[in-house]
């Protein structure tokens, strides 16, 4: 009653004093009567935020999202030391800055932990519960709280409280008042979405990219929202339809967001402007994104969203530019024969790895066809020609801003349009320390934990489009090993057929002249077929 404001009165009985009996006897018969006065500051002068966190994803989120907060109160309660609250439970209305009533959170007792006055503790997720007549107020906290930089929620009700007295016990105080309005970090309308990479990209009937973003979140509240549906917008004033973006099972942490956004643009209306700026701009693309009122399952969610605008800027040259995060490096690429290279074909490939992802890992699973080349790219080479091919066998992962130097083999390939003088100006051109090769590569990763698997396209023309799409590998005097295999794959082997030889006293059968000749028996031969041209992933 005292720390509810009440005047309480409080009688102590003496328990005694043990091993002195006149003193026991007179301790036993004392009795005091006071009266405890109201506390003349709020129980609770204050309360903050530390971190909270809002599910609106549930099926029964859209007017009863489930939410945890991390709080720190500062009371005003009259115990010396720290105050010995050792549980917590709240029952309050939640306000909007206004004070209107947004909705009500019931939490059951939950640790807490006193340093002094100031006590903490976690709440358990419980629903915030909408009223009917609250749906436009709560409506429009979401969209005020995602507008501001900071935004003064209010929190009205009572809490009860778990006391650890120590001799005297455990003590449970009920209806512990709280009247305060605490800052939240806003939103700020989350303005800060930045391109990081191409992960893949089709430009056949639409432009067609998934691409790795940073969404900066700089509040202090984690939002689980799901899928999240953007629009592309020629600009916010007319708000023309361009195209889509995606973000599949979306939950905002404070700070960075790295997630996977597929976008999407026609190339009719709107979007056919924005189509052709992705694929032909030398500058920068503003991608504008607005959320409509299909942006998630959660209809409260997206009246709260509806003012939501955001641009990312996209990189130029889309198409054929290279990656302003290279998945490896073009300076670190070296090739090796090995004497077993002549008969086998095999040739050691090493390649450093970068990832283009940064602040996720990513594994590399394994290469979509791995038949795909390494070629030489100079005019000589009919389409489709090539001098290596991939091995299934190349596989790591990546983490944060990892890198790994990777040594795998790759196999000559017999190739019936490259002749021999092709082969030795590729040994000539070794004499430099460096052979320039173009090489496809399509891998099939996944991103962090997720288990979607993507394939991006890593051919040399992309990534090395700055130096022309070629790779200049490093190369010993053992490449010119070359020759001799290929030498060896024009020598055919030739296995004698043995041939009967008669015997001094055998006698040869008079062959009638009507009789046809018996034909000499075939000798045998092998040659090395060329291998039938590799699909080339496009």
């Amino acid at each position: 009653n005292a720390i509810g404001g009440v005047p309480t009165p409080l009688e102590a009985q003496g328990t005694g004093a043990p091993g002195v009996s006149w003193l026991d006897a007179a301790i036993k018969s004392l009795k005091l009567t006071t009266s405890l006065p109201p506390l003349s500051s709020p129980p609770i002068e204050s309360v903050n935020i530390d971190a909270m966190s809002v599910d609106f994803s549930c099926d029964t989120c859209t007017w009863a999202p489930g939410a945890v907060a991390s709080i720190s109160a500062k009371t005003n309660l009259p115990f010396s030391g720290n105050v010995p609250i050792v549980q917590l439970s709240q029952h309050v209305e939640i306000l909007d800055q206004n004070g209107q009533v947004v909705g009500k959170l019931d939490t059951p007792y939950a640790p807490a932990a006193a340093t002094g006055s100031i006590v903490t503790t976690t709440t358990p997720s419980a629903p915030l519960v909408v009223d009917d007549g609250s749906h436009e107020i709560y409506e429009g906290f979401i969209r005020d709280l995602n507008a501001a930089t900071t935004y003064q929620m209010g929190l009205r009700g009572t809490t009860d409280s778990i006391l650890d007295l120590g001799a005297l016990g455990m003590v449970e105080v009920k209806g512990i008042v709280i009247d305060v309005f605490a800052p939240v970090a806003g939103l700020q309308g989350l303005k800060q979405v930045d391109f990081i990479s191409t992960i893949t990209a089709d430009f056949v009937a639409v432009v067609e990219v998934n691409t790795f973003v940073d969404i900066h979140n700089p509040s202090n509240l984690t939002l689980k929202i799901g899928d999240l549906h953007l629009t592309a917008v020629a600009d916010f004033v007319s708000k023309a339809v361009a195209g889509t973006a995606v973000i599949k099972d979306l939950t905002l942490v404070p700070g960075d967001n790295r997630v996977v956004a597929k976008a999407g643009v026609g190339f009719e209306g709107a979007g056919g402007d924005l189509a052709l700026a992705i694929l032909i701009s030398s500058d920068p693309i503003p991608f504008n994104l607005m959320a409509f009122d299909d942006a998630t399952p959660n209809v409260a969610l997206n009246a709260g969203l509806n003012e939501l605008q955001t641009t990312v800027l996209l990189p130029p040259h889309m198409l054929d530019g290279a990656p302003p995060n290279p998945p490896y490096s073009l300076t670190d690429m070296a090739l090796k024969f090995l004497p077993t290279t002549v008969d086998d074909g095999l040739v050691e490939m090493t390649m450093k790895y970068l990832n283009p992802f940064i602040g996720s890992g990513y594994t590399f699973l394994h290469l979509f066809d791995p038949q795909d080349a390494a070629s030489n790219p100079r005019g000589v080479l009919k389409s489709g020609s090539k001098v290596f091919e991939f091995l299934d066998d190349l596989t790591f992962t990546l983490s944060g801003n990892d890198t790994a130097t990777v040594t795998f083999k790759v196999k000559l390939h017999a190739d019936p349009a490259l002749d021999r003088n092709f082969y030795q100006s590729l040994v000539t051109e070794s004499a430099s320390g460096r052979v320039q090769f173009a090489m496809n590569m399509h891998p099939i990763i996944s991103l962090g934990q997720d288990p979607t698997q993507y394939m991006p396209d890593w051919d040399s023309a992309v990534i090395a489009f700055g130096i022309g799409g070629v790779i200049p590998f490093q190369a010993g005097s053992d490449f010119g090993l070359i020759l001799n295999w290929y030498d060896k794959q024009q020598v055919p082997v030739v296995e004698a057929t043995p041939v009967a030889t008669p015997s001094p006293t055998s006698t040869t059968d008079a062959v009638m002249p009507t009789s046809p000749a018996p034909s000499p028996s075939p000798v045998a031969t092998t040659t090395v077929d060329p291998a039938p041209p590799a699909i080339t992933v496009v």
